[in-house]
């Protein structure tokens, strides 16, 4: 088959895994938090409402969160709507590892790379929703794209133009491809920006726009705020720091990055054997050289984080993929794709589809929470309990019960502990909503509560 119509199977198959379940998956965690913040900025109708006042958010920049608001006004405030952009990005990097890979190693290989960051868990699991991690990752391949292919006329743009991307997309891990391209360049013996390229910088302008806006706002707040959010605890206080590193990154990905986890090890033990291999061109072990420092960066940064989660891994992704593509091309002696090998992988995608997204477990609520929208307009606030009570002299922060709540039904509801429920029963005639967590049954018994309205992530309850 041409190139092309590889390149056109590629971006069919990650639109297709990528936006499946848009219109029906039920957002949670960070994700509903965001979309919370994209419907106060949308009924506020000021982009600056969310960033501007006493309870600014400011641990991440606006990029994602104006983006998707723009996708809203288009799409409306539903699971489509808010994680349209998240999605597109995701599309976007896959397209660009395809892009970066075929500058140095072949179709087959970058083909392959590509193709199994798409159908690697971790990028689906953060990037078929809503969060910054996939327009942070398309800005930084957006940059280093735009070094790898220098000589365009396009070159420097992207260069920039990828590191505001990154930069207004996710904080200062934005500015990732300058070390990644400096490197890169000292290996090479070549100047990162030629010609009147550094013209280009203009691009990064947005960036000073932004942090100068906030500093003028509110002072030095908050780079008070990022510093404390990089060394935020643990989660998991319980455990030390080597089990956390060993649960993480280690018995995670091994669960779970199947069927290419193999191919990995391989992909990454080759590319070490060829930085040494005098017979390879000493410009070609330079860029494996490269990908094996880029990745290490990554995984010695991820284990660093006090915080540690999977998703850390996600800037270094592309890199996992070239691996798994570098062995499966030499598997197959460089001679993929054929129309058989690609009518398996895309067997294997959906496979892999289906099973992560559970499909066959999850339920389309977008009925019910209609139904549950409708009742909160008849029947005013809403009452959560089991949460912690959103303090309004405190800046905007993650609270699920808060901002399923408030994304789903455009109700700000009253939140009460266990403990202050138990304290002093409230009125639960006009229902009660908690989260879809263990134990749930025994609290719905306690307070004499039967289930009315069930979503994946939430219960709304009324007295028996």
């Amino acid at each position: 088959m041409p190139r092309r119509l590889h390149f056109a199977i590629l971006a069919v198959l990650s639109v297709a895994i990528l936006y499946t379940d848009a219109a029906t998956k039920e957002l949670h965690g960070t994700a509903v938090f965001y979309a919370s913040l994209v419907r106060e900025l949308i009924e506020a109708g000021d982009p600056m409402a969310i960033y501007a006042d006493d309870r600014a958010y400011l641990l991440k920049p606006p990029l994602l969160v104006w983006l998707s608001a723009l996708s809203c006004k288009l799409f409306g405030l539903t699971n489509f709507g808010v994680t349209f952009i998240s999605r597109l990005a995701g599309v976007g990097a896959v397209l660009l590892t395809y892009t970066l890979c075929r500058r140095w190693w072949s179709h087959p290989i970058a083909w392959l790379s590509a193709f199994a960051m798409l159908t690697n868990s971790t990028f689906i699991q953060f990037t078929a929703t809503m969060r910054m991690d996939s327009l942070l990752l398309f800005g930084i391949l957006l940059s280093l794209t735009g070094w790898a292919y220098r000589r365009a006329a396009w070159g420097a743009a992207a260069i920039f133009g990828g590191i505001t991307i990154a930069v207004l997309s996710k904080g200062p891990l934005g500015f990732a491809p300058i070390p990644l391209i400096l490197g890169h360049a000292l290996l090479l013996g070549r100047r990162p920006i030629a010609g009147n390229g550094w013209w280009w910088a203009l691009l990064l302008l947005p960036i000073a726009v932004w942090y100068g806006t906030l500093v003028g706002l509110h002072g030095a707040r908050p780079f008070a705020e990022l510093g404390a959010d990089v060394l935020r605890a643990t989660v998991a206080p319980q455990l030390g720091a080597w089990e956390s590193i060993y649960q993480e990154y280690v018995l995670k990905p091994v669960r779970r990055y199947w069927p290419w986890l193999p191919f990995m090890f391989i992909g990454g033990i080759m590319s070490m054997r060829r930085v040494f291999d005098r017979r390879v061109p000493r410009e070609m072990r330079m860029h494996y050289l490269w990908v094996l420092l880029w990745f290490t960066v990554v995984i010695v940064s991820a284990a660093w984080k006090p915080d540690r989660d999977i998703r850390y891994f996600y800037p270094a992704l592309p890199v996992f993929g070239l691996f798994t593509g570098l062995a499966l091309a030499a598997l197959s002696r460089d001679r993929f794709p054929t129309w058989v090998p690609v009518g398996s992988l895309i067997i294997i995608a959906a496979a892999m589809m289906l099973r992560g997204y559970g499909f066959w477990e999850k339920l389309d609520t977008r009925d019910t929470v209609t139904k549950i929208r409708a009742e909160m307009v008849v029947d005013g606030q809403a009452l959560v309990i089991g949460g912690y009570p959103v303090r309004l002299d405190q800046p905007r922060r993650q609270n699920t019960h808060r901002d399923w709540v408030h994304f789903y039904t455009g109700s700000i509801p009253r939140i009460l502990s266990w403990d202050q429920t138990r304290l002093q029963l409230p009125d639960l005639t006009s229902g009660v909503f908690m989260t879809r967590s263990r134990g749930h049954q025994d609290r719905l018994a306690e307070f004499g509560l039967q289930v009315k309205y069930l979503t994946n992530e939430m219960i709304f309850a009324v007295p028996r």
